[in-house]
């Protein structure tokens, strides 16, 4: 059975994106990302899931490579659902001040468990499962 997990990047104070859906922030930090990370995750992804909002982020993108998962190197299925295993976040060492929130509603307490936490250059890794 494959596990579904959320993988993005944010930043120290919490936001995944700036105010006007920005995210040429986190190409600043690009070569501090773990060396196989995205080679691991693309080897390891069968399906994103994905909703309007980053398509249309993706759609005004003035960078190309930007407007396809991992710089266009994935191809698979994209979709939309709302099962989770597993969340990857990647913590850059900058603070937005405003923004889209990783977490944006209130809702019912979910317990997490650590899997991994690490840190290259800058990045700090962080890697939790969904507790049942």
């Amino acid at each position: 059975m494959a596990s579904v997990v959320a993988h993005t990047t944010m930043s120290l104070d919490g936001f995944i994106a700036g105010p006007n859906d920005e995210m040429d922030w986190v190409c600043e930090h690009a070569g501090d990302v773990p060396p196989g990370l995205v080679d691991q995750a693309i080897a390891t992804t069968g399906a994103i899931l994905g909703g309007r909002r980053g398509y249309e982020v993706a759609r005004r993108a003035e960078r190309p490579e930007t407007a396809k998962p991992f710089g266009g190197r994935w191809t698979g299925p994209i979709s939309s659902e709302g099962l989770l295993d597993e969340i990857l976040i990647l913590v850059l060492p900058v603070l937005l001040g405003d923004g889209v929130r990783l977490l944006r509603e209130p809702g019912a307490p979910t317990r997490l468990e650590a899997v991994e936490i690490s840190r290259s250059g800058q990045v700090a890794n962080l890697r939790y499962r969904v507790v049942r």
